[in-house]
């Protein structure tokens, strides 16, 4: 994660929380290269029109997961959005690594 952290251009970084930065041209091509039409479709229309959420997306995208399994652009998509993403804003150095459940 420290190195796709060290990417700039993959993130929206200072709102409430960070994001995938969908403007960026490394966006634009996972989302021309999903093979899984009812994905690619609405990902590149709402990237047209500027309104890109992930949670419209992600939707269809999880309802298939044999999609996400087969296409390496769509499982690079749900990734970076369902899991990478996720670690941005987390400080891992204010976990007590000494704590015991």
């Amino acid at each position: 994660f420290e190195e796709l952290r060290k990417e700039g251009y993959l993130w929206n970084v200072g709102g409430r929380f960070s994001n995938i930065n969908y403007e960026s041209d490394f966006f634009r091509c996972i989302a021309e290269n999903v093979q899984y039409s009812p994905v690619r479709v609405p990902m590149i229309s709402l990237l047209d029109a500027n309104s890109m959420r992930g949670d419209i997306i992600l939707d269809p995208a999880v309802r298939r997961q044999s999609e996400i399994a087969t296409d390496e652009y769509l499982k690079t998509y749900v990734a970076l959005e369902l899991y990478y993403s996720r670690f941005y804003d987390l400080d891992i150095t204010a976990v007590d690594q000494d704590k015991k459940d």
